[in-house]
């Protein structure tokens, strides 16, 4: 095998794999660790429910939410949600939200945690 066609193959071995990556990266989303970290699989606190009409909830810092997102066509999709935080904050709940589970804003209202 020649030179420059070897240095071609690497170039596209390259370019290819360059892309692959790309597509993963734009197929997920990062979450918003601002906020908090998932906790799926983990007991909650309470249970909070955004319909279609939903614009914000309240948090309290420390609590472990689990969110049921109703759909108009009936279906749900939910996800668990520890705000581990210590300060009062407002963010979006569709950052922190599985990809494809809550595909609008809906603001997040974090208030002081009662405990302290």
């Amino acid at each position: 095998m020649t030179k420059s066609k070897q240095g071609t193959m690497v170039a596209a071995f390259a370019t290819a794999a360059t892309l692959t990556l790309l597509v993963g990266c734009a197929s997920s989303r990062p979450a918003n660790y601002s906020l908090g970290t998932p906790a799926e699989g983990h007991s909650y606190d309470r249970k909070v429910v955004i319909r279609a009409n939903t614009k914000f909830v309240n948090v309290d810092a420390g609590e472990m939410i689990r969110f049921i997102v109703q759909e108009p066509d009936g279906a749900d999709r939910s996800f668990t949600w520890h705000f581990d935080i210590f300060r009062e904050t407002v963010g979006d709940l569709s950052t922190i939200a599985p990809a494809g589970v809550l595909d609008r804003q809906v603001k997040v209202i974090v208030g002081p945690n009662p405990l302290f």
